[in-house]
């Protein structure tokens, strides 16, 4: 069970540390994140509403 959690963690930990050596900060990731997420919400909620013919 560990050498599983060890497969699944390993790249999980890898990405951590290229984000923490590039000096990137957690609030400019969050604030990207979000971005992204509200730009796909718009464009699912634009296809929605065509199917839906609101």
């Amino acid at each position: 069970m560990t050498e599983q959690m060890e497969t699944v963690l390993a790249p999980i930990r890898e990405r951590r540390k290229e984000i923490v050596e590039s000096g990137v900060s957690v609030q400019d990731l969050l604030e990207e994140g979000t971005e992204r997420a509200r730009e796909a919400a718009v464009k699912k909620m634009r296809e929605v509403r065509d199917a839906v013919r609101i």
